[in-house]
């Protein structure tokens, strides 16, 4: 039901207390039923916006590829390493390649209603923008945020009142939250050539790459319209995870919802356990319960109740398989030390009838006599 929402539509929590089948109490709880692709905006958490970046989705290595050829042909080096290339002109470099994958693609831009940001909106795929070829600076924000992550970069999503951008660390650096809403880090990081912000929607026209860099400082600097810059490699620290698609070559109003939410596998039907196999897990729950036996250092001796057993052939965990196959274990007194309480030496008999070790009669009637 909740997959297929289109359409944001107020919902109804109702939460009753029952004792002893008897309703006592009752509240009702007013919420908002999202569809899986509106961003709820500033008002939720709105560090959710990171969970719209999909680097690993099945539509940009194509983009990644025309980006490498980008960079032969440019820097003579078309590795999309990121910060692993230890030099910071690197960074700037995979922007513009970027920027110039993206321009290929003919967009048409879609203007972004007035207040997205604090209203939330519906966004557009990644497939559902490069199949449709058309988008708002969000989502084109967005594309280019899940470019840069797959190619190891730690991108921004930067909101103003009217406008979103896309920014990047020019270092392997990443914030303590993944949402800062004061301008002024960001600033001084940017004027220390130590992060980048671009604007990525002059290049649904022809403009050159150099005026992606200087609209986007306007809105960096106005502190009244600066909402909130989401750091989407820190929002994946603190488990903000990709959105997971179930379906990603249907229509985005027809998409369901992530694996995570797709009914259990059905289990394999299971072999009924033998007599062996019951013993066996009754006898590992006592002793996961309470360990009988305190385990010596030597591998051929067992101490339980106060008592040292002697167990030639190795530890008696080793003869399980003996009593397994039918042998049958016959405790007898130790030939050096025969006296009650002393050391018993465990050996194995062949199955059949049983019958008392020799001197073990003895041994148990001079106990008794005690």
């Amino acid at each position: 039901m909740l997959a297929a929402l289109t359409e944001p539509r107020p919902g109804v929590i109702t939460i009753t207390l029952f004792a002893q089948g008897i309703a006592q109490a009752s509240t009702p709880i007013a919420v908002d039923l999202l569809p899986l692709l509106h961003w709820p905006g500033l008002r939720v958490l709105p560090e959710l916006l990171a969970a719209y970046v999909r680097p690993d989705t099945e539509v940009l290595p194509p983009i990644a590829a025309e980006m490498a050829q980008w960079l032969e042909q440019s820097t003579g080096n078309g590795s999309l390493l990121g910060y692993a290339a230890v030099d910071p002109q690197r960074v700037p470099a995979l922007v513009q390649a970027a920027y110039h994958a993206l321009q290929r693609r003919d967009f048409q831009y879609i203007a972004i209603p007035p207040n997205f940001a604090t209203d939330g909106l519906q966004l557009r795929t990644h497939e559902q923008v490069l199949q449709e070829r058309a988008a708002n600076c969000l989502d084109l924000s967005l594309l280019l945020a899940a470019l840069l992550q797959r190619c190891g970069l730690h991108p921004l999503i930067i909101l103003s009142d009217h406008y979103a951008l896309t920014g990047v660390w020019l270092t392997d650096f990443s914030l303590q939250e993944p949402g800062l809403d004061d301008p002024k880090p960001l600033r001084k990081r940017i004027e220390l050539d130590l992060a980048l912000v671009v604007d990525i929607t002059p290049a649904i026209g022809a403009e050159p790459f150099d005026i992606a860099f200087k609209t986007p400082l306007d809105y960096v600097r106005d502190d009244g319209s600066f909402h909130v810059a989401v750091d989407s490699g820190c929002a994946r620290d603190h488990t903000i995870t990709p959105l997971v698609l179930k379906n990603q070559d249907v229509p985005a109003s027809q998409q369901s919802l992530s694996s995570s939410f797709a009914p259990p596998p059905t289990p394999l039907p299971q072999a009924e356990p033998t007599r062996i196999d019951r013993w066996g897990c009754k006898t590992i729950g006592l002793v996961a319960a309470q360990p009988p036996y305190q385990l010596p250092r030597h591998q051929d001796q067992l101490r339980a109740g106060g008592r040292r057993l002697r167990c030639p052939g190795g530890h008696p965990s080793q003869r399980w398989n003996p009593a397994h196959s039918g042998e049958v274990i016959v405790p007898q007194p130790a030939a050096a030390r025969g006296r009650p309480g002393g050391p018993i030496a465990l050996s194995t008999a062949p199955a059949g009838p049983s019958t008392p070790a020799p001197g073990a009669a003895a041994q148990g009637s001079d106990r008794r006599g005690t």
